[in-house]
């Protein structure tokens, strides 16, 4: 018990000296202590043992600083790895940017089409571990729409939708996907799923919205139209009218 006493002071000794460190931007240095740190935690040592293998308040600092540490030493895996300590972390905060990390190391590393194919395969595995995070489905539904991958958008949405239905991000990207094929009505229905508020999901909604109803416009304009005299009907032009009020009210 003395010995495990005696150790884990020396590992806070360890940690609070990577502070002057990290300060000075000695990277590689501050990693070494990291890794040492969060690598005894997991040695038999300390098997069992609160406040090192299990409850240790300073884990989740230690996999943060430490995944900065690595991806300013452009060592993504290693970054991604510590970073993923710090996801699991209580402290809300250091969870977030813990998650960033992740996924910013996992964007430094696509550099082909088939590191895309294994990006995608990451944000996968990560969605599924941790779906409680909008920002995983977030990027892989843009994942997917950069790929032109439409099925999966949609599917990936209602799944999102069905486990979290007070979500209203999903209606937004069925809402681009269908914008993108020009299928206005239909993206003007998803848009308006969107939950009602001051969130910029819901004024990037409102927004889209405006813009097809614009195009829907423009479309009857142009097919309403006569080619040679550049008129239409009376009945026509109300019509045409009334769909520009119609987008002008989401525009404000």
């Amino acid at each position: 018990d003395k010995n495990i006493a005696r150790t884990k002071s020396m590992r806070l000794s360890l940690l609070q000296e990577t502070e002057k460190l990290v300060n000075a931007q000695k990277s590689k240095e501050a990693l070494e202590i990291f890794d040492l740190y969060i690598g005894t935690s997991k040695s038999d040592f300390f098997k069992d043992v609160d406040g090192v293998s299990k409850n240790d308040p300073n884990m989740g600092y230690a996999a943060f600083y430490g995944g900065q540490s690595a991806f300013r030493l452009e060592d993504y895996a290693k970054a991604k790895e510590l970073y993923k300590v710090g996801i699991r972390d209580t402290n809300k905060q250091i969870s977030e940017y813990s998650l960033e990390g992740v996924l910013q190391s996992m964007q430094r590393t696509v550099k082909s089409a088939a590191d895309s194919t294994q990006y995608i395969a990451e944000l996968i595995e990560l969605n599924n571990e941790m779906p409680q995070y909008e920002r995983i489905y977030a990027i892989l539904s843009e994942a997917y729409l950069n790929k032109g991958d439409k099925a999966k958008v949609i599917a990936l949405a209602d799944e999102r939708v069905a486990k979290y239905p007070d979500s209203s991000l999903p209606y937004v990207y069925k809402g681009i996907l269908y914008m993108n094929d020009r299928k206005f009505d239909e993206a003007i229905a998803e848009y308006a799923k969107v939950k009602e508020d001051k969130s910029p999901i819901y004024l990037n909604a409102v927004f889209n919205s405006a813009v097809c109803k614009y195009n829907k416009a423009s479309e009857f304009n142009e097919a309403n139209t006569d080619m040679r005299t550049g008129k239409m009907s009376a009945a026509n032009h109300e019509k045409f009218i009334n769909m520009l009020k119609d987008a002008q009210v989401d525009f404000e």
